[in-house]
């Protein structure tokens, strides 16, 4: 793949997907290099800053890899883009309530899933697309979110309307 990515981006310097994907092979392979994986991805939401996936990826590049001591920040700002640029991608929405949860933010948790998890559009919307699991994954942190404030009888109430749709 490397090769490939290299030959692409030697050919087309301004091809935007391949200094995406070749940012992402860095984040997996070679995630030493996390400068050049962050300058890929970066690169090629210059070349199309309306591609909401690219701040998604780059995102999990500063999460995933990025030694910068302020990464966790840099990575919710990327999430957060994303999310404003398309509401219906569950991916970031699902990092984003990851990384809240993981900093034991869980009021935040609560109230940014609620907003989505509430919408049925959005919920049908990737029940039957390729995210199934982001959408059960956030259901998971909105219910734990919930769990974790005391919140019981709510939590329980979560629990069985995502057995129910998930079902």
């Amino acid at each position: 793949c490397q090769k490939i990515y290299k030959e692409i981006i030697t050919k087309a310097p301004k091809n935007a997907d391949a200094l995406h994907l070749y940012g992402l092979w860095h984040m997996q392979f070679k995630p030493q290099l996390v400068e050049e994986a962050i300058a890929l991805v970066s690169k090629a939401i210059e070349i199309n800053p309306l591609n909401y996936n690219f701040y998604n990826s780059l995102g999990q590049v500063y999460e995933r890899i990025s030694k910068d001591p302020n990464a966790v920040n840099l990575a919710k700002v990327e999430y957060e883009k994303s999310l404003k640029l398309f509401p219906g991608f569950i991916t970031p929405l699902s990092n984003l309530l990851r990384l809240h949860s993981r900093l034991g933010e869980f009021q935040k948790v609560e109230t940014m899933a609620k907003t989505y998890l509430e919408n049925k559009t959005f919920i049908e919307l990737n029940l039957y697309g390729n995210d199934k699991s982001d959408l059960s994954d956030s259901y998971r942190l909105y219910c734990e979110s919930i769990k974790n404030q005391g919140k019981n009888r709510m939590a329980q109430n979560c629990y069985e309307d995502a057995i129910s749709i998930f079902a």
